[in-house]
């Protein structure tokens, strides 16, 4: 609950990505310190939350591995 409710207070996105190099999307990520959950899959894509801050540091990396980022939504104290 603690964790909920600090992102609650501090925002964050809900994002998709698409491309060719997911899981090396996500390994880089989680090599520069950005924290991701509620990771779900599909057959193109993946789903996963994000926070605003850590999302501001997500643009080497998908330069890096050639993906597209989408925000599907936007969730939190900050979005009101």
């Amino acid at each position: 609950m603690p964790g909920n409710l600090f992102h609650y207070i501090y925002g964050f996105l809900r994002i998709k990505i698409s491309g060719n190099h997911l899981e090396r999307f996500i390994n880089a990520c989680s090599h520069r310190g950005i924290y991701l959950w509620n990771l779900s899959t599909s057959e193109n894509y993946y789903e996963m939350n994000i926070t605003i801050k850590d999302y501001k540091k997500l643009k080497p990396v998908i330069r890096k591995t050639k993906t597209k980022v989408i925000i599907v939504e936007r969730s939190g104290f900050p979005f009101f």
